[in-house]
């Protein structure tokens, strides 16, 4: 996903968790310089790339979180290979991400973009798990 799209995602949820809904759309709608069905159409995609990733991280967290109720169903260098697909940090390499707090940290899986959730659910399927199962 471009970076600017990555930022609209990141501003609607911002916008739309702090603002009403109109006052949301019409902050958005300057930011991005938007209005109208451009901006009524962008919204509709931005909002349906939330709910998709909402549910692909609610997925990836049953497995990758000690809480998750899929937990403990990967062998542990299955999770480190799932791990490794999160952008937290950065998308790096597995030698610099051993170097972070001791090669695991939450944050790195938590603070990943879309682009990061999307890996570690492609690498789950990898794996054999999906979310169509």
């Amino acid at each position: 996903m471009d970076y600017m799209l990555n930022e609209m995602v990141m501003m609607w949820q911002i916008f739309s968790d702090l603002e009403k809904p109109e006052t949301a759309r019409k902050k958005f709608g300057n930011r991005f310089n938007l209005s109208g069905e451009e901006l009524d159409q962008t919204i509709t995609k931005i909002s349906e790339m939330i709910d998709e990733n909402r549910d692909r991280k609610n997925f990836v967290i049953s497995y990758m979180h000690y809480t998750g109720e899929n937990y403990g169903k990967l062998e542990s260098k299955e999770m480190w290979k799932v791990y490794c697909q999160a952008d937290g940090y950065g998308y790096q390499r597995a030698s610099e991400l051993r170097k972070i707090n001791g090669g695991w940290d939450w944050s790195h899986i938590r603070d990943s973009t879309i682009d990061g959730w999307k890996r570690m659910e492609k690498k789950l399927a990898q794996f054999g798990f999906s979310r169509e199962m």
